[in-house]
């Protein structure tokens, strides 16, 4: 929103400089809290925003005028104004603009610093940017078409829980059995995938206001919640079928919010931080937690705590700057801080203890990650310095010390690994938009399989799958995009049309019209492009088709040469998601062209031929390099099969390897709940490789049929058409059952199409309507059990919804 703002701000106004700055609330108030830091804040907050002073505001967006009341003579040239907008009326936000635009020329002409408007209301800031956006002429070309998308997809969207005012920590547990995010709205989310999509298993709730912290224990018996309301719950699995968590005890006793607890690795050990700058340290009395001792010696608010896996010292970090180490005196249970690591320039946000005790990782504002080691002495000491482009929020250490992972508040999480010369970046991993609150590296199913879990103030949660070389993004806990649910659909569709293209062919006895129409109307999904006629017009010596035929081929070798090299260099990957989905049946159906040579003539397509010494000469040397090109264009689509064509899943260490194929086809369907439109696990790896092997051999058979009868053609083609089919009926590849049968009827649709070519065959007349009428009939029959299939389906989301609806409401 702020990107659309400051552009058609700028151009509203007929000024190169920016105008308008957007935050929320909370940021606002966090930039005039008068501690010091309303200057650098205010900077990060908006970076066009120069020189900014300060400004003479309202900290409470209930006491800021509403937005039509602000006139621009109001708009004092001395100071900055910060304008709240209480209403999400598209006219009062329109209004408010053209007074912000009158205000900005004024200040312009008298060379004063540009004002800058804050909008405290999130609806206010989405109805203002849908406004601005309309008001250019990209967004009036494009929203027509973002209106039809949202309307096609929004029955299969599925209900999605968001946390309201975003996620402030999220844990993954081992093996990605399940993923707990932490909301500023007091309430705690379970995800799990179970048999299908990730969805919520639980809520927890038990605060009354955010809840910052979650800790869990290494046998997942116990989970730990911290919270702005001052207190600590700690919820217990039931025994039973449902295996819900109940809230067993809270622990009350600290005076302002609890930021962050930690268990120790026994469960001998619980402790707290607080915004009231001490740390408790909480020990187990028969069945209640006691508290049984108060740390005390930090200056400002206590952020992250942590304790080590022997449970003998505690580290705390600080906003005071500093991490505090505490240790049990000798001889005793009393905990004395045992040292002071004071290095950083600003606060710090988090501290991490390895699961040896030998290394210390606090995270900080002053954009550093630092490790501290221990010398002969039993010191600590800074011994690497991590430097980041942001403040770091949090950072987490893998239990072999093989990886180090840190959130910082541009939503970026950085990996680095260890080397002889230190610790390296090795990776960044991009997914949120927000600040990245919550890091968390788990167990895999191997020990070299590592889980990043990740949380954000963008109210998503994200795990990522590392296996020693490469990290990719196997969950993302958020609302799917229209385009995200439209382009399985849209793969779907093609890929049924790409096929049934191929049974109108010359050798069948469809009649005239029949034939005619088809490829008209289906012929641009192979991208049967006729440049006969245009050739002719150049007035070249070369026969029109044999050129048309050679133009084809080399530009078929050249797109398998762009998506070798995009797949090598891990560049352009829209490239590589067109050339490995709606692009395979295209480009293979002319490079394997060049084959379909006998007794002397070539036949390019089905009618068409020009004379050629088939496998002689020149044509040899064609049909060698285009089976050299076919073979790599092959292998490339094996892995890139199981991806989807996703760059991102698929870098090259793995391309080798089946077994991470499968494992990534899993985790690239499964990881993001596309509603209807969600995959089965059972069945989503059967049902690609068959739609990838009917797509080869339909284009194979329907381009040499110079090879083989024509009934031979037929039935070969009916059959391969069949297997997709078949394949969905035995392994579903949907999880919702209704949707898979619709899958199956969308396979159906070429069966149906290569099956009538076959009566045309056996008929062998051209003036016959019966395969005509065969067809029509056939897919009428589809069409209808499709729309009561969808119906049903439709009636039953709607159902679910009114349910989570009113749910939701009970819950408010």
């Amino acid at each position: 929103a702020g990107t659309k703002l400051e552009v058609w701000a700028s151009k509203m106004a007929g000024l190169s400089d920016p105008l308008i700055a957007v935050s929320d609330a909370a940021q606002v108030n966090g930039c005039v809290d008068n501690n010091g830091c309303s200057q650098n804040r205010l900077q990060s907050l908006s970076d066009f925003i120069s020189s900014p002073r300060s400004s003479k505001v309202s900290t409470e967006p209930g006491d800021m005028p509403p937005c039509n009341s602000i006139a621009p003579a109001q708009c004092d040239p001395s100071e900055e104004i910060l304008v709240g907008a209480s209403s999400s009326y598209k006219e009062k936000l329109a209004n408010c603009a053209l007074m912000i635009q009158s205000a900005w020329r004024k200040r312009k002409e008298q060379d004063e610093t540009p004002v800058v408007c804050t909008l405290t209301d999130p609806d206010a800031i989405d109805a203002l940017a849908d406004t601005l956006a309309d008001t250019s002429f990209l967004g009036r070309m494009l929203s027509p078409l973002a209106a039809l998308l949202r309307c096609m997809v929004s029955p299969l969207r599925p209900d999605h829980h968001h946390h309201e005012g975003g996620v402030n920590y999220g844990v993954v547990t081992g093996n990605a059995s399940a993923m707990i995010l932490a909301g500023e709205d007091g309430t705690c989310s379970v995800w799990a995938p179970v048999t299908g999509p990730w969805r919520v298993r639980q809520i927890l709730e038990n605060h009354t206001m955010g809840v910052d912290g979650i800790a869990v224990s290494s046998d997942m018996s116990l989970i730990g919640t911290s919270s702005e309301d001052a207190t600590v719950c700690l919820w217990e699995r039931a025994t039973g079928s449902d295996g819900q968590w109940r809230c067993q005890q809270v622990l009350r006793g600290h005076g302002e919010q609890v930021y962050f607890l930690a268990f120790a690795a026994d469960m001998a050990l619980i402790a707290t931080v607080s915004k009231d700058t001490t740390c408790r340290v909480w020990v187990q009395d028969g069945v209640d937690w006691q508290c049984c001792q108060v740390l005390q010696g930090h200056t400002e608010d206590v952020y992250g705590v942590d304790i080590a896996s022997d449970s003998s010292f505690i580290a705390t970090a600080s906003n005071d700057t500093t991490c505090r180490v505490w240790a049990r005196a000798a001889h005793g249970a009393h905990w004395i801080c045992e040292q002071v690591l004071d290095d950083h320039t600003m606060g710090l946000s988090s501290v991490r203890i390895s699961a040896a005790g030998n290394i210390i990782a606090t995270a900080s504002d002053d954009e550093t990650c630092r490790l501290w080691s221990r010398d002969r002495e039993r010191q600590w000491f800074c011994e690497h310095i991590l430097e980041h482009t942001a403040p770091v929020i949090d950072a987490a250490i893998a239990h072999n010390l093989s990886l180090l992972a840190t959130g910082c508040a541009d939503g970026v999480c950085c990996l680095w690994v260890p080397t002889d010369t230190g610790w390296q970046k090795l990776q960044k991993l991009k997914a949120h938009s927000m600040t990245i609150y919550g890091v968390v590296i788990a167990k895999g199913a191997s020990d070299s399989d590592l889980l990043i879990g990740t949380g954000s103030e963008d109210q998503t949660g994200t795990i990522w799958r590392y296996d020693g070389t490469h990290a990719y993004k196997a969950t993302h806990i958020r609302p799917a995009t229209d385009l995200e649910i439209a382009i399985p659909l849209a793969i779907l569709l093609v890929s049924c049309l790409q096929r049934t293209r191929f049974a109108f062919s010359e050798q069948c006895a469809w009649n005239s019209e029949t034939l005619h129409v088809a490829k008209m109307t289906l012929g641009i999904t192979v991208m049967d492009v006729d440049l006969q006629y245009l050739l002719q017009a150049v007035n070249l010596d070369i026969n029109p088709i044999e050129l048309c035929f050679a133009v084809k081929v080399f530009a078929a070798m050249a797109s398998v040469l762009a998506f070798l090299t995009c797949a090598l260099t891990h560049r352009c990957p829209v490239a590589v998601l067109f050339f490995s989905t709606f692009g395979v049946i295209p480009v293979l159906k002319q490079l394997v062209s060049v084959f379909a040579c006998r007794s002397g003539h070539l036949h390019p397509s089905p009618g068409v031929s020009f004379e050629l010494e088939c496998f002689e000469g020149y044509h040899f040397l064609l049909a060698s390099v285009a089976a050299v090109v076919v073979s790599i264009y092959l292998l490339l689509l094996l892995p890139y099969t199981a991806a989807d064509g996703d760059l991102s899943i698929m870098p090259r260490h793995v391309l080798l390897k089946p077994q991470e194929w499968y494992r990534r086809k899993v985790d690239k369907k499964m990881g993001l709940n596309l509603g209807v439109m969600s995959p089965s696990r059972a069945g989503v790896v059967q049902s690609s490789y068959a739609n990838f092997f009917a797509s080869l051999a339909l284009t194979t058979i329907a381009t040499l049929d110079v090879w083989m009868s024509p009934v031979v053609q037929a039935l070969l083609s009916f059959c391969t058409a069949c297997f997709p089919m078949v394949v969905a009926l035995l392994w579903p590849p949907m999880y919702d059952a209704r949707v898979s049968r619709l899958v199956a009827l969308g396979h159906s649709f070429a069966a149906i199409a290569f099956l009538s070519g076959l009566i045309s065959i056996l008929v062998n007349n051209t003036d016959s309507p019966l395969p005509t009428a065969f067809l029509i009939l056939g897919w009428v029959v589809i069409l209808a059990v499709a729309a009561t299939l969808t119906h049903t389906t439709t009636q039953r989301r709607r159902r679910i919804s009114s349910a989570y609806r009113l749910s939701q409401r009970q819950l408010v």
